[in-house]
């Protein structure tokens, strides 16, 4: 019988380390999410900031930028479409959800266009034969509704590849792996307070 208690005893004494150690656990990991959200307030706050000194440089753009979410690039590029075929000189600051299309006017912007991404296609390559020469490298914004595609020129290889990357990125952001899988349907969403997710309580 004096086996039996000390047993029982040891085996509260084991069940009351494990709920420390799983406290400890949850707390370790409370405060990793919290880490992550005050570092991720902090770069917001500084997107936030980069956004407002793009706005201020834009004419003709109502919208705040911040609806659109992170810049990723920006630089000049030439763009045909299907409205106007003729190549023409453009700036274009590529954020998250849109492709703004600018004319530059000295230190300031006139904005022509704003390309949503969540309707439109991403294609490499040209919609015909170039010559191979500067503002040869092409690839192609294809509108879902067939309405208006894009053909973005870049002046080399190298400014191509990093346009697209960016381009590909922005488009997995909008339309994540499996997005849909299981009946999801996930949309880019800012929040303005801070937000915690209901089903497992992390930071949003």
């Amino acid at each position: 019988f004096l086996l039996y208690g000390r047993y029982c005893s040891q085996v509260e004494a084991a069940a009351r380390r494990l709920d420390q150690l799983s406290t400890c656990t949850d707390l370790r990991m409370k405060l990793q999410d919290l880490a992550q959200c005050v570092n991720e307030v902090k770069r917001d706050n500084e997107t936030l900031k980069q956004l407002t000194s793009i706005q201020l440089c834009l004419h003709n753009m109502p919208q705040s930028l911040a609806q659109f979410g992170r810049p990723k690039i920006d630089g000049e590029l030439k763009v045909s479409s299907t409205e106007r075929r003729s190549k023409v000189d453009r700036y274009g600051f590529l954020l998250d959800k849109a492709l703004i299309i600018c004319k530059r006017r000295g230190d300031s912007y006139e904005t022509k266009d704003v390309v949503d991404l969540q309707s439109h296609q991403l294609r490499d390559g040209g919609l015909g034969p170039r010559d191979g020469k500067k503002w040869s490298h092409t690839f192609v914004l294809l509108d879902a509704a067939g309405l208006q595609d894009y053909e973005l020129f870049f002046k080399t290889r190298e400014l191509k590849k990093k346009w697209l990357e960016q381009f590909e990125m922005a488009l997995s952001n909008i339309f994540p792996e499996d997005a849909l899988a299981d009946g999801h349907d996930f949309q880019m969403f800012s929040f303005e307070e801070t937000t915690s997710c209901k089903a497992c309580q992390m930071l949003l």
